[in-house]
């Protein structure tokens, strides 16, 4: 029997995106990305939020030994009477360190990376998605950023946030994904000021909605050198968008995941998919992958593109992704 949401399979067949990568040489490429990128920073509302525009304020909450690493919990003013709570690792000894953004997704906020629990609800979610990769981040000697979203761990608020900031934000004509992308992007303008932050390329990481965050992050901002991301790049089909946070008004008439992703081209990105993942599973991420392959050829940046396929359920690995960021973030 069909199901209503299988109703819009017509639709999705017949009516492809209209910026989908076509093309096979750098010009062509070049061409496209300007396009597409143009096109999705106003889509995500970015290009209203340039209203928000304000010098970062940071007020230290917390500061904590933790054995190998220095944990801070930081607010930052990403907008005006906004602050995102952000923590940082910093491994021990002499800096600068070069700089890792860990995205938390669907939880318990940046918590879940930091590996952190207090009952055995927050200790089974932290093994079943092997969570803590901002904790591994700051042992491979990364300077860590890891911030609560909105709607999500300390700003979560009462009732479904999730639903409830994404209706608003369509309502206004912007998106919910665009606003974390925001955040993320003056959190970085922050972090660029900090003494024991190494200058330079900015590495980001993170599992499903984390995932979706990297994604957009590492496409509208170029100070993210290299990517990971993990139980996310599946193309879309079904209408499947796994949550309502990752929806941008109108995107499928534009692209689809495989075309945002491919906006980080010529850059480093490394994609990781298990082969029971339950929310983007197994068949779409090839799909996407093999599309993304495609741009970074045209790019003529094939050998900065990089899968796991690894047996497992919606979890980080890290088992090829840890060395592969190694090699282009860590160079001396």
């Amino acid at each position: 029997m069909s199901l209503p949401i299988e109703s819009f399979d017509h639709w999705f067949t017949t009516h492809p995106p209209k910026l989908a990568f076509k093309g096979s040489t750098q010009d062509d490429f070049e061409s496209w990305h300007q396009q597409l990128y143009t096109r999705l920073y106003e889509m995500s509302g970015l290009t209203r939020m340039e209203d928000w525009q304000c010098e970062p304020q940071v007020e230290s909450v917390l500061q904590e030994d933790r054995d190998d690493h220095t944990m801070e919990l930081l607010n930052i003013t990403t907008a005006p009477n906004y602050t995102m709570p952000v923590a940082v690792l910093r491994p021990k000894g002499n800096g600068p360190f070069v700089p890792m953004v860990a995205l938390h997704g669907h939880g318990r906020g940046y918590v879940d990376v930091l590996g952190d629990y207090d009952d055995k609800t927050g200790e089974k979610k932290v093994a079943q998605h092997n969570y803590a990769y901002a904790t591994e981040a700051v042992k491979q000697s990364y300077i860590v950023f890891a911030p609560d979203k909105r709607g999500f761990g300390t700003r979560a608020g009462d009732g479904s946030q999730c639903v409830d900031l994404t209706t608003a934000a369509i309502a206004m004509g912007i998106s919910l994904i665009g606003i974390h992308t925001w955040d993320n992007m003056r959190m970085i303008d922050y972090l660029q000021t900090r003494d024991d932050v190494k200058p330079g390329p900015v590495g980001c990481i993170g599992l499903s909605g984390g995932g979706g965050g990297t994604l957009w992050l590492a496409a509208m901002d170029d100070r993210i050198g290299a990517a990971v991301i993990s139980g996310h790049l599946a193309n879309y089909a079904n209408g499947l968008f796994a949550h309502i946070c990752n929806v941008v008004p109108n995107v499928l008439e534009w692209a689809d995941r495989s075309d945002i992703a491919g906006l980080i081209a010529p850059r480093p990105l490394f994609i990781e998919s298990a082969s029971e993942d339950e929310c983007f599973s197994r068949e779409r991420a090839v799909s996407a992958y093999e599309k993304l392959c495609n741009i970074y050829v045209a790019a003529d940046a094939r050998n900065k593109l990089d899968i796991e396929y690894f047996e497992g359920r919606h979890e980080w690995s890290g088992r090829m992704a840890w060395p592969w960021l190694k090699r282009w973030l860590i160079t001396d």
